[in-house]
Order: C-alpha cells, then sequence, then structure tokens
C-alpha cells in the first residue's frame, strides 16, 4: 500500500458528549489546517442529525472559529436522509 493511502485508527472513549464535540471540534481544525497548507483546500462532509450539533457549535465560535481558514472549506453534504429545511428531521 503506498505510503500515503496507510492511515493509523484507533478508537478513544471519552467521559462525556461535550469531551467528545470538544475533541471532534479540534480534530476538524487540526485536519483543516493540514489540508489547507498542503492541498490548499479542505474538503469536507457533514453529517447532519443531532450528532454532531455540538461539534458544528463549537466550530462557529471562538476561539475555534478564527483558527479555521474558512474561505478555503469547501462542504459536502454526506447525511443518509433528504428532507427540506422545513421538516421537523432536519
Amino acid at each position: 500500500m503506498p505510503e500515503r493511502l496507510a492511515h493509523r485508527f484507533s478508537v478513544e472513549v471519552l467521559p462525556s458528549v461535550a469531551a467528545l464535540a470538544d475533541a471532534s471540534a479540534e480534530r476538524f481544525v487540526v485536519a483543516a489546517a493540514n489540508a489547507i497548507e498542503t492541498h490548499g483546500r479542505f474538503v469536507v462532509a457533514l453529517s447532519g442529525g443531532s450528532t454532531p450539533r455540538a461539534t458544528y457549535e463549537r466550530l462557529a465560535r471562538d476561539p475555534l472559529s478564527s483558527r479555521v481558514d474558512w474561505p478555503r472549506v469547501h462542504f459536502l453534504w454526506g447525511d443518509e436522509r433528504c428532507v427540506a429545511p422545513s421538516h421537523p428531521d432536519s
């Protein structure tokens, strides 16, 4: 396998939903910075639903928000559901 495709994965158990949101938001910021430095942009597929909401809220506020070069971030929709923005499940 080419080196650039070799990844190491691990499972981390965190003590709370808040800790998970903090950790995932920090990883998003680091991944964005690395991708932008390497490729000039960061392409990310966002999940919908309530699970990632706390992470997204952290990313939308400082201090994390100011650490992301948002004009270089490209968002893709990655949810398996397709409902209108006005739908209760949106």
